[in-house]
C-alpha cells in the first residue's frame, strides 16, 4: 500500500515540529520527536489536514498512486 510520508516543521527556524497531527480522511497520525510522519493510505485523492497547538493550519488535497514525500513548513499562528 502506498504511503504519504515526510517532516512538518517551523517555516522560520526549519526545526522538526513534533506531536502533529495528520488527518487524511478520517485516518489520524502523528509526527515524531524530529517533526518525521508516514501514513498508509489506497490508491486515490484524499484532503490532508495539519494542526497543532501555536501554528496555523494546513491543509491540502492530494493525490496517491505510490509514494508520496510532503514536507510541510507551519507558520506559527497571530495571537488576537
Amino acid at each position: 500500500m502506498p504511503r504519504i510520508y515526510g517532516r512538518v516543521y517551523d517555516a522560520d527556524s526549519g526545526r522538526g515540529i513534533p506531536y502533529v497531527v495528520i488527518n487524511v480522511n478520517g485516518k489520524i497520525a502523528s509526527t515524531d520527536g524530529g517533526g518525521y510522519f508516514s501514513i498508509e493510505v489506497p490508491p486515490g485523492t484524499y484532503t490532508l489536514e495539519v494542526r497543532t497547538a501555536m501554528y496555523s493550519p494546513f491543509t491540502t488535497v492530494v493525490v496517491v498512486s505510490a509514494d508520496l514525500k510532503m514536507d510541510i513548513p507551519l507558520r506559527r499562528a497571530t495571537l488576537r
